[in-house]
């Protein structure tokens, strides 16, 4: 079975190769929009939803495109943490080594208060 795959793989021509990144690329449409909406967007919590949807949405639905542009992945993932600190602390009315503590421990644990 495994040399099936194997021999496939190596008869692809370059036509396919062409038509599946096309097609990837149409898949990956979606998550260029996702990312617009986010960095737009003005509220924290809608920014890690969208960057978090958007990631699930691009393995899922686009793992070629992903394993070639894997490091841009991984860079926009720790460009959203960056961005989402640096949001919280341009809008932080406390200082900023508190906003600093706070969004290092909650992304640790999250504490529930009554």
């Amino acid at each position: 079975m495994s040399q099936l795959v194997l021999s496939s793989n190596l008869t692809m021509c370059p036509h396919n190769v062409i038509m599946r990144l096309l097609q990837d690329c149409f898949l990956f449409l979606p998550f260029l929009l996702f990312q617009l909406v986010a960095f737009s967007s003005f509220s924290s919590s809608f920014f890690i939803f969208y960057s978090s949807a958007s990631l699930i949405f691009s393995f899922l639905f686009s793992p070629s495109l992903l394993y070639i542009f894997f490091p841009f992945f991984t860079h926009f993932f720790h460009s959203s943490l960056i961005s989402l600190f640096l949001h919280s602390l341009i809008h932080s009315t406390q200082h900023p080594l508190h906003t600093l503590f706070h969004f290092f421990s909650s992304s640790h644990h999250r504490h529930t208060y009554k």
